[in-house]
């Protein structure tokens, strides 16, 4: 059985893929969205489950064409990246890879099938065992851009009643998410399970499990290696034009701030007593948008706590909104990213503490009433009552 022949908008705003694997990993579970995944390794996959319907569909630049598709005698619709030519190579290579591993499944098929309607007997090759095989063979070229295109290809099927299309369509993606959740990391396992416990309590104590000796069911981790993951995580979405999940971007926030809280707690040292001035001033400098540091200059002064309130609430709803990424596009600004200000608020934290801690009291004062605002905002953001 063949599927329409057409093309659809893949999830990426950008094409950027990390060079590292398992972040590349990382970034295609994150393309999947809301639907229960039967897998091997549920636990890495719920964590995908966030991107929105809207992102994997349609997107903000392009419009749907209606086209006419021969292959089982349906009409299915076709997007087009309007003056985007690497977008549009994009959607063409995913939709392609689409086709191509439908086309492969059903060649497999065909005869084991064939044979056992003559004789009667079960199929020598399964579906389920193609898809496995079809699979397998492409699992490390895919990019998040299949899942869109996967997701695209079966809301059409549906629409024009191709429920057996469709259905194939939807055990590929089962089978796509389950192989790469089963080659993440223990990072990114345990981040996963981690940004789901609603507390923060719970959240810091099984961080500790995971990074020091103890008995736990869970993923055991080194504690460096989990908050780099988790800073090339942040990193990663907070480089996109369009944040493409605000919820999930402040609890990875959240996360990492309390991985620093798990650090100090297990090396006994208060933040600004494992480095010099020099070398908390350059943690920081080389990271941080010069927009952030602005903003973070206006803050400062800033006494009154609705004030405070106002601010941040503000410079978050703007800098998350989807309308401020389209204006980013187009006249190059900088938006406010929460994952960036901390980095910029805790950096300022170990310099001024490395000066010396007395002589800048003040200072100090403020930076941390700022920070603990700015976490219950992304509190309320990615853990709403």
């Amino acid at each position: 059985m063949s599927i329409p022949s057409t093309q659809f908008l893949p999830v990426a705003q950008d094409t950027k893929i990390p060079c590292n694997h398992d972040c590349r990993r990382w970034r295609f579970l994150q393309a999947s969205f809301g639907r229960p995944v039967r897998s091997h390794a549920p636990a890495a996959v719920s964590f995908a489950h966030s991107l929105p319907a809207r992102m994997a569909l349609h997107g903000h630049r392009c419009h749907p064409v209606r086209s006419s598709a021969k292959n089982e005698q349906a009409e299915s619709s076709s997007f087009k990246a309007e003056g985007d030519p690497l977008l549009q190579k994009q959607i063409d290579d995913a939709a392609d890879v689409v086709t191509g591993l439908m086309d492969e499944i059903n060649e497999r098929l065909f005869l084991p099938t064939a044979i056992a309607d003559i004789t009667g007997d079960s199929a020598e090759t399964t579906e389920e065992q193609a898809i496995r095989e079809a699979v397998e063979r492409r699992i490390d070229s895919l990019d998040d851009s299949f899942i869109g295109a996967v997701r695209a290809f079966e809301v059409a099927a549906r629409s024009q009643s191709l429920d057996d299309v469709a259905d194939r369509l939807s055990r590929i993606e089962q089978e796509v998410m389950g192989q790469v959740a089963a080659k993440l990391p223990a990072e990114m396992l345990l981040l996963d399970e981690v940004q789901q416990m609603p507390f923060s309590e719970g959240r810091v104590e099984r961080l500790k499990q995971a990074v020091m000796d103890g008995k736990d069911d869970g993923p055991r981790c080194n504690l460096t290696t989990l908050q780099s993951t988790a800073n090339q995580v942040l990193d990663d979405m907070e480089d996109k034009e369009i944040v493409p999940n605000k919820q999930l971007l402040a609890r990875l926030c959240l996360v990492r701030e309390e991985l620093a809280v798990v650090a100090e707690a297990i090396s006994g040292l208060h933040p600004g007593e494992a480095c010099d001035y020099a070398e908390a001033r350059a943690a920081y400098q080389k990271l941080v948008p010069l927009g952030t540091a602005a903003f973070l200059k206006e803050l400062m002064p800033v006494t009154s706590p609705e004030r405070r309130h106002v601010l941040l609430s503000g410079a978050l709803e703007e800098g998350l909104s989807e309308e401020a990424g389209k204006s980013r596009q187009k006249k190059k600004r900088d938006h406010l990213r929460p994952g960036k200000l901390l980095t910029l608020m805790s950096g300022m934290q170990r310099e001024l503490i490395a000066q010396g801690e007395g002589q800048h009291a003040q200072s100090l004062s403020q930076l941390e009433a700022n920070r603990l605002k700015l976490l219950q905002l992304l509190e309320d953001i990615g853990y709403p009552s």
